[in-house]
Order: structure tokens, then sequence, then C-alpha cells
């Protein structure tokens, strides 16, 4: 684009919004003197990933699908489905990865071993047009799958400390 100064030497470049969907480096350039410009702004760019969890409730060893979409499109990349590790919600462990497709969706099935509950999202790693980025996150509650006829009793539901009791099943 091109601008002038106003009379106290200051401009401006008004940009529409949506435009720029990808990391640029912007200078400007003084009009009739070449060579002569500003300093670089980088403005990083990251892609916007969206996260849905087919059940949010689930059995172990049963697959889950999570599946979404990136912006802008970065069809062939990887994507990475992350479990939350720890309290603070800064570290992520990564799970299993998925490629997007032509229209950079992607699909990642996972089956959950244990049971419990998992905070999960996806991650960019990031390349030359976007930076990292990530997914809100979903949550999935995971119960352990039971078996038909394999069942557990007690002779007593509650019982004092040093009391016994008697657990059967079949």
């Amino acid at each position: 684009g091109t601008t002038t100064t106003g009379s106290t030497g200051f401009y401006e470049f008004t940009r529409a919004e949506g435009i720029v969907v990808s990391n640029r480096s912007w200078f400007v350039r003084e009009g009739g003197i070449h060579g002569v410009h500003s300093r670089t702004v980088y403005e990083h760019v990251a892609a916007l990933i969206s996260i849905t969890a087919s059940t949010s409730a689930a059995d172990t060893n049963h697959p889950v699908l999570f599946t979404g979409h990136v912006y802008p499109n970065h069809a062939g990349d990887r994507v990475f489905l992350q479990e939350q590790a720890g309290l603070t919600g800064d570290d992520w462990k990564t799970l299993k990865s998925g490629r997007l497709g032509p229209e950079s969706n992607y699909s990642i099935p996972y089956r959950f071993r244990v049971p419990g509950s998992y905070d999960l999202r996806v991650s960019f790693r990031g390349d030359r047009r976007n930076t990292a980025a990530a997914s809100d996150s979903v949550s999935v509650i995971v119960q352990q799958t039971e078996k038909p006829g394999f069942t557990i009793n007690t002779s007593a539901p509650i019982i004092k400390e040093g009391s016994s009791a008697t657990i059967s099943g079949i």
C-alpha cells in the first residue's frame, strides 16, 4: 500500500480484518530514496483449530472419535491429540497424531485403556506460515468396561475399622 505523512510526519496504514492468515514481516520504505526503510515488525499468526469428541462419556477400550478443522488450510500436515498431563494446565502429553485431509479436516480415533477423567486438545506444531496453536480442550470421562456375568457383592456395605466382611462374586 501507499500513504502520505501528515503535517507532523506520522503515517498510518489500515488493513481490513481477516486479510492476514499467515506470519508476516512488515516494514515501510520511504518513497524516492532507495534503500531507506523502517525497522521490521514481525506479525505471528496462529492457526485456528476446532475439536469435537464423538462422546463425553466412554468405556475403556472403546474408540472415541475426535474430529475438527484447521484454518487456514494445512492439508497433509500433522495434528496431535494431547492429554493434559499436569495440574498447571501447561503440560500436555501427545497420545496420537493424525493427518489433515484435503479440506484441512482431521479425524483421530483413540481408545482409552485406563478409566478416568481426561482433558484433551489437538495441537498444530506450526510451520513457516503459522505459529504453533492448540484447540480449546474437551473433556471425556472414561469408565471401566464391565464384563457381563462378572459380579461383586459384600456381606456388609459399611464396616468399622478392623472389622471383617466377606466379598464374593461370580
